[in-house]
């Protein structure tokens, strides 16, 4: 099957048609993002993108086995960290703070409270 001119491509949906994994699914998802990209280029280089319908109906299809894939994949197990991260609010934004972060700030602070309180006025 030619989708653009001078390059053939296999369009086969022969290993997306059962995912049993979160790594199929998220090549299937990766397929479906490039065929919106491909119609997406159809519509700005009809002569180059040859055949949007048919990216159209790969498309379709690959939705379907998407939301096949959502229905009977398990959840996905968490890695990396069990606990969640602690974050700090800096602003608007936050981002994640270490416990050694955490530990040296407290520490500043008890020592300028310290100094404070003896009338020392440098750190």
């Amino acid at each position: 099957m030619v989708l653009a001119p001078g390059r053939a491509q296999d369009a086969s949906f022969a290993a997306f048609d059962h995912c049993r994994s979160h790594a199929e699914l998220a090549d299937l998802e990766s397929y479906h993002r490039l065929l919106d990209a491909y119609l997406w280029l159809s519509l700005k280089f009809p002569a180059n993108f040859v055949q949007p319908e048919v990216a159209a109906t790969f498309q379709t299809t690959s939705a379907a086995y998407i939301s096949d894939a959502l229905a009977t994949l398990p959840p996905p197990t968490r890695r990396g960290r069990a606990v969640p991260a602690r974050t700090v609010t800096m602003g608007t934004a936050q981002r994640p703070v270490s416990d050694r972060q955490i530990a040296k700030r407290t520490a500043t602070r008890r020592q300028r409270r310290r100094n404070k309180e003896e009338g020392v006025f440098f750190d």
